[in-house]
């Protein structure tokens, strides 16, 4: 049954399960990581956060707490549960979704905007995914949640509380000086030497004594533009401009990746608060915020990074502007070697270059770029000697270097930085004749066995978010072993292996719902991986409410999880006998899919998603069937809708159980109904709190004529009406 308090959106977690990316940290007092997140990786060294919730410590994370752009992200699921929250990922829409209490909380990975209960709050830093894990800004989430957050920074400690926990030992806010930031990022490395920069007469002070703005008068001053770069031929200089004199500011280097500038005693007027045309190689794009209010007004300017280059910082001539001028480097020479099984390539320049390196399949290459640079290296080098590159070329064009590194197979690199040069190592893929094309998302294996499509099983394990292609035998000997790419809408990674019966297998990691098709010659086997709407031409997802921890409602000896799977599971089991219609489920067992996740699913492939539920009333005397339903955007008259398929279905339940009609009902406040953008609806077949109406459910007879009358009438509305 749903009921109208928000307690029936309790979610069990995360439910997709990620892959934690290779890193090292020792989570003690300092940690040092290799972040990957915003399609790169970030170096990363930093004492410990500690987070206590309620008094409680939380240990043992395999991701810890990190600071992004002066903002400390925790992982959500291990946190926020802790407070007794229900955590819940929805991939389709990437998007975290908090409850606890009467609150939701929405986060959606890699936007600023939050919301709390439908109303919209800002964020310094959004949620990310980083090292496959969802990280969330703790502050921002808790708060928005109605828990408190102190920060202590002598021992980098957070204490989150919520409302039932009082922390009498907790320093005040003003305390800490983190009215709106918990000020991790002072203790970042600064690898340019810039942090603290200040005019010579600017007065120096405690964190909460600071005598800013104008230095004499005390007044807030405004930070009102930023200069950029007339073009990208032109000097790397970008300049923040302020309507008065600035007395004190601070910039540190951030991840690598980020200059963070905090100017003191003034106000945020930027009116673009995120630039992104920025007409510059090395700076992706600029992001202003007002960063403190209390004790001081802090103005924030972060500059976001394509790569780790060098900068300097200045105070204009007239102490009214910063000027941060990136460090042009000159490409002196470039070297190519083999050392066993590995090709080195070497850049060498005044300092050694900041990278970006993207590599493809099909052709196999390297794109090594290196912004803001001149470069003095030949077009073409040699490769005769090398095992797995057959071909160097390099250009350069408006300040950007470009040294293509094309190959003749799968390959792995590391990238390491020197003095005066950047050490890139290729290596061969443990992966052998087989690869993974994202564009055309297609697996292809190398025929050398004989192969034929009778040689693999394809079993869709969807449920469990994968697809597991075996093969009849052994054959790690031609494809190896290990993780193959992924990162399309279809496939996050594909881990190839033996299973414990010796077969080797393909597992593919979804990223949605999909279909295989699968094709052979003499040369190749190809897997495509297609949307299930391309394969099937009806699809529905069954959805059996409640399950696992979540009985849903009980009355005269039943308990509504069961009653919904028993007839679900009848309904899918005619659906799957009727080969005009694929089927899904979300549970064929006593498990709990969280809310979001079984819209999800409806979402990724169906043309009608039918949930199955019992009533209860606080009194014995309601009884009757009823179906719900919210009216869709992508809805048109003349098709399928929500509302036309509520009507079908309710007609044909009551006509075959005999129940009271009691109409159906708009439920704008039920995910399954609302987070879905197909046609949906929820059965409440009976009242369970009502004698009769338990008495008709509970006998299999009954519960074999719903299920039949559910089938009748999916069959029936695909039959008369356009779904897609």
């Amino acid at each position: 049954m749903f009921k109208n308090s928000l307690k029936n959106l309790m979610f069990a977690g995360l439910s997709t399960i990620f892959i934690l990316a290779t890193c090292t940290f020792s989570y003690a007092e300092n940690i040092k990581l290799n972040l990957f997140y915003d399609g790169a990786n970030h170096s990363y060294s930093a004492e410990e956060v500690k987070i206590i919730v309620n008094g409680e410590e939380i240990t043992n994370l395999d991701m810890p707490a990190v600071i992004i752009s002066g903002r400390t992200l925790v992982p959500a699921r291990a946190v926020f549960e802790k407070l007794g929250a229900d955590v819940q990922w929805n991939a389709d829409t990437r998007e975290v979704y908090i409850v606890k209490d009467s609150k939701i909380v929405t986060l959606k990975i890699d936007s600023d905007s939050g919301q709390s209960n439908g109303s919209e709050f800002k964020m310094d830093v959004p949620a990310k995914i980083i090292n496959d894990r969802t990280m969330i800004p703790v502050r921002a989430a808790a708060e928005a949640l109605d828990c408190s957050v102190n920060w202590d920074d002598a021992t980098r400690l957070i204490k989150i509380n919520d409302s039932s926990h009082i922390d009498a030992t907790a320093p005040s806010e003003n305390n800490n000086n983190n009215q709106n930031t918990i000020p991790e990022e002072n203790n970042n490395t600064n690898t340019n030497n810039n942090t603290n920069t200040k005019p010579s007469n600017t007065q120096t002070g405690s964190s909460n004594n600071i005598t800013g703005g104008t230095g004499e008068t005390g007044n807030t001053i405004s930070v009102s533009s930023i200069t950029l770069p007339t073009e990208q031929t032109s000097s790397q200089v970008f300049t923040i401009n302020a309507s008065d004199r600035i007395g004190k500011y601070e910039s540190f280097m951030l991840d690598n990746n980020r200059i963070v500038v905090d100017i003191y005693n003034a106000d945020m007027n930027i009116s673009n608060a995120n630039i992104t045309a920025t007409n510059s190689t090395i700076v992706k794009n600029i992001r202003s915020a007002q960063n403190q209010t209390e004790p001081n007004r802090i103005a924030r300017v972060v500059f976001d990074l394509n790569s780790n280059v060098g900068y300097t910082i200045t105070m204009g001539s007239d102490m009214r502007s910063i000027i941060i001028s990136f460090n042009k480097i000159n490409l002196t020479d470039f070297s190519a070697h083999a050392d066993g099984n590995k090709d080195i390539f070497r850049i060498y320049g005044d300092t050694a270059a900041a990278v970006n390196i993207s590599k493809t399949v099909l052709p196999f290459m390297l794109t090594i770029e290196i912004p803001n640079s001149t470069s003095s290296l030949s077009s073409s080098y040699d490769t005769y000697e090398l095992n797995y590159i057959e071909n160097i070329s390099t250009q350069n064009i408006n300040t950007n270097t470009t040294i293509s590194l094309e190959a003749t197979r799968d390959i792995e690199y590391s990238v390491y930085q020197r003095d005066t040069y950047t050490e890139i190592v290729v290596e061969k893929s443990t992966v052998e004749n087989a690869v993974y094309d994202p564009r055309t998302h297609t697996l292809i294996l190398n025929n050398h066995d004989g192969l034929t499509e009778g040689n693999f099983v394809l079993y869709d394990d969807y449920m469990n978010g994968k697809y597991i292609i075996t093969m009849d035998g052994n054959y790690q000997a031609t494809y190896g072993y290990g993780n193959m790419g992924g990162g399309d809408s279809f496939v996050s990674s594909i881990n190839l292996s033996n299973n414990g019966n010796g077969r080797t297998e393909f597992t593919v990691n979804e990223n949605s719902l999909i279909s295989a098709e699968i094709s052979s010659d003499d040369d190749e086997i190809r897997i495509h991986f297609v949307s299930p709407r391309e394969v099937y031409d009806r699809i529905v997802v069954i959805d059996a409410g409640h399950g696992g921890t979540d009985p849903g409602t009980s009355g005269n000896g039943l308990t509504e999880k069961n009653i919904n799977l028993d007839i679900a599971k009848r309904v899918y089991e005619m659906l799957e006998n009727d080969n005009s219609i694929k089927v899904y489920a979300t549970r064929i067992d006593d498990s709990y899919p969280t809310n979001i996740s079984r819209a999800a699913m409806g979402n990724q492939a169906a043309d009608l998603f039918v949930s199955i539920h019992q009533n209860a009333a606080e009194s014995a005397t309601p009884h009757g069937t009823e179906v719900l339903y919210t009216p869709h955007a992508s809805e048109t008259d003349g098709k399928l809708t929500s509302k036309v398929a509520a009507q079908f279905m309710l007609n044909y339940v009551v006509n075959a159980l005999g129940t009271e009609n009691r109409g159906i009902k708009n439920r704008p406040d039920l995910i399954v109904l609302n987070k879905t953008t197909v046609p949906a609806i929820l059965i409440e077949t009976c009242f369970l709190s009502n004698s009769e109406d338990a008495a008709i459910i509970s006998d299999e007879y009954n519960r074999q004529k719903a299920a039949e009358a559910i089938y009748s009438a999916i069959v029936d509305m695909l039959n008369q009406y356009a779904y897609r």
